[in-house]
């Protein structure tokens, strides 16, 4: 019976804690009259989120470009990147 305990107490404690982590991480929120959607409409300035460019932003982008021969970490020449553009 005491072997039995012991197991249940190695699986049990680790599983409260995990039960916990939602209701604990909360606490920390601090209370809003915000709706949840409005944070999702914000404008985050750190965000990785990439928008999308139209073809004569790239077309510009590709322009603007050095002529130069010597391919960068990708292989790819900036020659070759204005020739597929035009």
């Amino acid at each position: 019976m005491v072997k039995v305990l012991v197991i249940q107490q190695k699986i049990l404690i680790p599983f409260v804690t995990f039960c916990n982590i939602g209701e604990d991480s909360s606490k920390g929120i601090p209370r809003t009259n915000t709706a949840p959607d409005e944070f999702l409409r914000q404008k985050d300035k750190n965000s990785i989120f990439l928008y999308p460019a139209s073809e004569a932003e790239v077309f510009n982008i590709l322009n603007s470009l050095k002529n130069k021969k010597s391919s960068g970490h990708d292989g790819i020449s900036n020659v070759l990147l204005k020739e597929i553009g035009y």
